[in-house]
């Protein structure tokens, strides 16, 4: 009862938002009230790295509470998901979850949780003028620079870096770069300071593939 006469006196009592609370400690009904009336709802607050893989994003979402690993896997890998979510008929959304730090419901499923990272990546694409004309060929190059940012120390060094690869790719020649075989080693639970040479002789296709598939994050 008190509470309904709160919520009508602060004129709230139709206009609380839905959403998912959690209320204690300190907080009397009067701050209660005002929150449901603003949706100040329970968040849970992720900061995402630049240069991290899709399974290091996905690690990153399973540590915070969020919703599983393999949950949050199938829906990335989902093809339908992929092309609603990116336009693009591809395999999964490696490459357009966005770095940055959120603040996700509780009760974000893992479908719009990967959506709303991945429309921050074609909102930061709009802003910086470039659009998708072309989408394999947007996606080609979408990898080489994610190849690039991995190799390169500093950002000095990604023309040069950018122009090997291109001049590689140009006479047919694999890019023989780290990152890839990394890329692959990382699915496989092995994380080096250094690549062994069985590390580096990987069969090119599994390689190659590898580098097709691999697609970390740059900020616009």
């Amino acid at each position: 009862m008190l509470s309904r006469i709160l919520s009508k006196l602060r004129k709230a009592d139709t206009g609380l938002k839905p959403g998912t609370y959690i209320f204690g400690g300190r907080s009397n009904l009067w701050q209660t009230v005002s929150r449901l009336q603003e949706g100040r709802s329970e968040t849970i607050r992720i900061t995402f790295p630049e240069g991290l893989s899709l399974h290091q994003t996905l690690l990153r979402i399973e540590a915070s509470g969020l919703a599983d690993y393999q949950s949050l896997y199938a829906a990335a890998t989902d093809t339908a998901n992929v092309r609603k979510f990116t336009g693009l008929p591809l395999g999964s959304l490696e490459g357009f979850l966005y770095p940055e730090t959120y603040q996700f419901e509780v009760s974000s499923s893992p479908d719009s949780v990967l959506s709303i990272m991945s429309r921050e990546f074609f909102r930061k694409l709009q802003r910086s003028g470039l659009s998708i004309d072309d989408p394999k060929r947007f996606y080609d190059n979408l990898i080489l620079a994610s190849i690039v940012e991995k190799e390169a120390g500093t950002a000095d060094e990604r023309d040069v870096i950018a122009g090997v690869f291109a001049n590689r790719m140009r006479i047919g020649m694999p890019l023989q770069s780290c990152p890839t075989v990394d890329y692959i080693l990382e699915r496989r639970g092995i994380r080096r300071a250094v690549l062994t040479n069985k590390d580096t002789a990987i069969p090119f296709a599994l390689q190659y593939l590898s580098e097709l598939r691999l697609a970390t994050h740059a900020h616009q």
